[in-house]
């Protein structure tokens, strides 16, 4: 994906790398979940508290396509529903190409 119209939000990511070349990017997401005021209609979205990830990677560029994944992994969520979701991600091998298991390696 072409990262030139997030040149501010590829700021800090871009930062942290040059900060700390030879150490991950952290990437910490933690959900908010929306709550209406007592007496008001308005609402504010608090911390989901405990609920949160940490995702690690060596360049921006990884930081790059790992938020388009998440944008992509965000709008189809909703629409497929938890437990189609759920089935989905089972059927993908979680193995980087070029990392296979050697056959009758443990």
């Amino acid at each position: 994906m072409d990262n030139t119209g997030f040149t501010e939000q590829n700021q800090p990511i871009e930062e942290a790398y040059r900060e700390r070349p030879t150490r991950p990017i952290r990437l910490r997401i933690q959900p908010q979940i929306f709550r209406t005021r007592k007496d008001q209609p308005s609402g504010v979205y608090r911390f989901w508290r405990d609920v949160h990830w940490t995702l690690d990677f060596d360049t921006p560029k990884e930081v790059f396509a790992a938020r388009e994944a998440l944008r992509v992994f965000f709008k189809v969520l909703p629409k497929l529903g938890p437990e189609a979701m759920i089935t989905v991600l089972k059927g993908v091998k979680l193995v980087p190409v070029g990392h296979e298991q050697k056959e009758g390696a443990a």
